[in-house]
């Protein structure tokens, strides 16, 4: 432990940017320390603390970090990634020192994970495959951290994604409950909503997945970010290209998910946005185009009414493309009664 607060105090008193040797080697003692020490929450703690700092650019500046490609580099080469998740098993202690070995363990494999798209497949098999699980796990365990469902919505959504073994063993192991509940917690936190409704939308590619989102309310936490969040452009694109794939039925698009009122107004209210752009616009009318196949779903599209800003919106999304002008003529039919 004292070798461990050593090191800590040492790279934290200077940038390692650059210098390569000293960076292994604080790097190859750190990941040597926990790795000999898996079940010591503390030094397991003040491990990923470090690796954490290590994991981003400019040890000692000031403003928000940015992550070191380098350095994350050199964290898979030394087997960090083996020894974060496995330091995730360690926090059975004191409630303090598990929030924040979470926090700071989640964040460096979502570090790594940014800068190094091929550590996927180390974050998904290391301590004996076990990466998921544990990192859903400490999702539920501080469902009430704000930033720990960030990082965990952001890794399920990059490790799932055109990963259809991931996807099942994400949902396995609770991880569209994990989403959920992050969504339903954090409601005004836009960073996860975003990154929550991005990994929804991995997720619901399977459709037997896709079957257990909307069955347990991912539909509305979508509705609810767009309404909580109106004017978080990113947010409202994530929230809707979740509810493309969410409310079609790919088998009877005559019988989509039906949606809530204030759904449909959240839809009809990015159209009338002159703010929003018209990237978000075409996929406004691309939900509603699916939704209104539906008659409840017509009916309440119809109840909104025509105006002249809404048909204004409409004709620019239908001269995009040909397929939006066909989405553009189902919405309008629903808009005039089927007429």
């Amino acid at each position: 432990m004292n070798h461990l607060i050593s090191i800590y105090s040492f790279a934290t008193a200077c940038d390692l940017t650059g210098m390569e040797d000293q960076l292994t080697s604080t790097i190859d003692c750190t990941v040597s320390c926990m790795a000999a020490h898996p079940h010591d929450a503390d030094i397991c703690m003040l491990g990923c603390q470090m690796l954490r700092i290590i994991s981003t650019s400019g040890l000692v500046t000031q403003g928000p970090p940015v992550v070191n490609t380098e350095a994350c580099g050199l964290l898979i080469l030394l087997d960090a990634v083996e020894a974060v998740v496995t330091a995730l098993t360690s926090v059975t202690g004191k409630q303090s020192t598990s929030f924040q070995l979470t926090s700071d363990a989640l964040r460096v494999l979502k570090n790594i994970l940014r800068s190094h798209r091929t550590a996927k497949d180390k974050i998904i098999n290391a301590a004996n495959f076990s990466g998921m699980e544990r990192i859903v796990g400490g999702m539920l365990e501080h469902s009430g951290s704000a930033s720990i469902q960030e990082d965990g919505c952001i890794l399920i959504w990059s490790l799932c994604f055109n990963d259809s073994s991931n996807q099942i063993g994400v949902d396995r192991c609770n991880g569209i409950m994990a989403i959920i509940l992050a969504m339903m917690g954090h409601s005004d936190v836009a960073a996860v909503q975003e990154n929550a409704c991005g990994a929804l939308h991995t997720m619901s590619f399977n459709l037997s997945i896709k079957t257990t989102i909307v069955d347990n309310g991912g539909v509305q936490c979508c509705v609810q970010a767009m309404q909580n969040h109106p004017t978080k452009r990113v947010l409202l694109e994530r929230a809707c290209t979740a509810l493309i794939s969410l409310v079609m039925n790919t088998n009877q698009p005559e019988n989509p998910v039906v949606m809530s009122r204030e759904g449909i107004n959240a839809l009809v209210n990015i159209l009338l946005s002159n703010t929003l752009g018209a990237k978000l616009h075409i996929y406004a009318a691309h939900v509603l185009s699916i939704l209104v196949q539906g008659t409840a779903n017509a009916l309440l599209l119809c109840d909104v009414g025509m105006s002249n800003e809404l048909m204004n919106a409409l004709n620019s999304v239908a001269q995009s493309s040909k397929e939006n002008s066909e989405r553009v003529r189902l919405i309008i039919m629903a808009l005039s009664g089927g007429q």
